[in-house]
């Protein structure tokens, strides 16, 4: 699929639930500053860990899993990719 973007997690991050809170590590279990994620954002996690997806692929599996408007999914996954790249923990 040419013209296609794919994300990719970077290695060596990790999500821990620490009080309660599902947070972003490091490989040393340490937290990235105050990086938590919903439930959304583990489950895209997750997407992330078993392979290299796109926006649109994302979106899809969303709307499969959770009962959320089209609206709702494209805000959660720009908010998730947005901080994520910005934390350096995944890439294009």
């Amino acid at each position: 699929m040419s013209g296609v973007r794919v994300l990719k997690l970077n290695k060596g991050y990790k999500i821990l639930e620490i009080d309660g809170n599902k947070t972003v590590c490091d490989a040393n279990n340490l937290p990235i500053g105050n990086l938590s994620v919903s439930d959304i954002g583990a489950f895209l996690w997750n997407l992330l860990q078993n392979s290299e997806i796109s926006k649109n692929d994302m979106l899809h599996s969303l709307l499969e899993s959770f009962q959320i408007s089209t609206v709702l999914a494209l805000s959660e996954i720009d908010k998730f990719v947005r901080t994520m790249k910005d934390n350096g923990i995944i890439e294009e």
